[in-house]
């Protein structure tokens, strides 16, 4: 801790070192969930033709289980109601869902919109302690908790901000 900070400013910079310390693996678990939904398409593409995938039981070519999932993946990723649904039909006319299908689509999606807000939250509030630490702790301050984040997303153990 730099020298010239006030005992105040020292236990509101620890306090907040150890804000980052919560903070920043809710941050990077959340970053890396969202990074897969927005990759999904490309993930299925993959599972889909890897070798011994087993076949579809309904009868669905690849191309088609692709076609369905990028439709479920655009609704679990737009602003859609489930009537985003009412229109998507298959090849027979009958919908592409059941209704026990459609239930657990609006459960996944109410999942994915709770975690990117809590994402987006977290995030931002990383972001506003970072900003005070830097504003209350100057520059060494917040090069410190900087190199700790480094140190933790790098694994090497507990930062050394900590007591």
């Amino acid at each position: 801790m730099p020298a010239e900070l006030s005992s105040g400013q020292s236990t509101i910079v620890g306090v907040l070192r150890r804000a980052v310390l919560l903070l920043m693996p809710i941050v990077l678990v959340l970053s890396s969930v969202q990074l897969i939904l927005l990759t999904a398409k490309a993930w299925v593409k993959i599972e889909y033709k890897l070798p011994g995938f087993p076949p579809d039981p309904y009868g669905f070519s690849v191309e088609d289980r692709l076609q369905w999932a990028a439709v479920d993946i655009d609704f679990l990723l737009n602003n859609a109601d489930i009537h985003y649904f009412d229109q998507v039909l298959l090849e027979s006319g009958e919908p592409m869902h059941n209704e026990r299908e459609l239930a657990h689509m609006e459960d996944v999606k109410r999942l994915v919109q709770m975690t990117r807000a809590a994402w987006l939250i977290t995030a931002a509030v990383l972001v506003v302690v970072l900003v005070v630490v830097g504003r209350v702790g100057g520059v060494s301050a917040l090069g410190e908790v900087l190199a700790a984040i480094r140190r933790l997303i790098n694994g090497l153990g507990t930062p050394d901000f900590m007591p």
